[in-house]
């Protein structure tokens, strides 16, 4: 029993070590990290089962094992948040791809409204974690991106202004663009940048 105790205590660390609480590259990558720790829970769950009969068999004090408690359920959190990443990440790669005048930014802002009120359903358990944070990051980050691109996109925008624009550095065209893709921070005062240069050139 004390054995397997322990094993119980590694299988805890090697979990919240290496499931994906922290990991932020493709969410295919962190399906296939949760469905194996997903397979070592359900077999480490079996075993303490029955270790459990045979406590019962010999009539000793019942084990808990919380810490398998506790990882059951963190992973069906855990891939909650996933989820929603996923559903993100196609979302923004699929919106990457509309072109400049087939933007609605009124539907994309209600598009990420919605996104954000997914996010905030989630078990406040879960608010310290990366991958809460980055998700809940990328979101928020695309709702001030947007209205961004809709004064860019607003048809009162003169084609001289424009063309006054295009005089911007083209590292900085770039980043504008590549908001749309992944928004963060520097790409949002990139926009923001953008927004003045306009106002500037469209008082000229």
């Amino acid at each position: 029993v004390a054995n397997f105790a322990n094993k119980v205590n590694r299988f805890r660390m090697n979990f919240r070590t290496n499931a994906p609480f922290s990991y932020t590259g493709p969410s295919s990558e962190a399906y296939k990290m949760l469905d194996q720790h997903v397979n070592l829970l359900r077999n480490i769950e079996k075993e303490a089962l029955e270790f459990h009969d045979l406590e019962e068999l010999f009539e000793l004090a019942e084990s808990e094992y919380v810490e398998l408690k506790d990882s059951r359920s963190e992973i069906v959190i855990l891939k909650k948040a996933w989820d929603i990443t996923a559903l993100v990440d196609a979302k923004f790669e699929k919106w990457s791809g509309t072109l400049w005048l087939d933007i609605d930014c009124d539907n994309l802002l209600e598009e990420t409204s919605h996104l954000d009120k997914q996010v905030s359903t989630l078990p406040r358990g879960m608010r310290n974690w990366v991958v809460y944070k980055t998700l809940s990051d990328r979101v928020k980050n695309m709702a001030v991106v947007i209205p961004l691109i809709g004064e860019l996109h607003n048809e009162a925008m003169q084609d001289r202004h424009w063309k006054s624009v295009m005089t911007l550095p083209k590292s900085l065209l770039i980043n504008v663009i590549s908001a749309m893709i992944a928004p963060d921070l520097l790409q949002i005062s990139q926009l923001l940048h953008l927004r003045r240069a306009i106002r500037v050139y469209s008082t000229n």
